[in-house]
């Protein structure tokens, strides 16, 4: 995908681990970091940071959670777009 990602499913767990996911830096991949929790996933304790698009027209760091998924007791910072033009910026 060009960025960094993370996708936790099933019963998973993140735990109480330090996720840094670093956007996108060449053109063509606009995202910034990604977590996704799916199915019955659980965030925990973790601590995320997803960093923001480096590059024009870049989205913001992201974290989804769907159908059963929890973020407990997780700490997390979406950063903006990180340049002019980057969308949050």
């Amino acid at each position: 995908m060009g960025s960094g990602f993370v996708i936790f499913f099933g019963n998973s767990i993140a735990g109480e681990a330090v996720f840094v996911n670093e956007p996108a830096c060449e053109a063509g991949f606009l995202q910034g970091g990604i977590v996704v929790f799916d199915d019955n996933a659980s965030a925990g304790s973790a601590i995320f940071i997803n960093g923001g698009g480096a590059v024009s027209g870049g989205g913001g760091g992201s974290m989804t959670f769907s159908f059963t998924a929890r973020a407990g007791n997780a700490n997390s910072t979406m950063h903006g777009g990180a340049v002019p033009g980057a969308i949050g910026s």
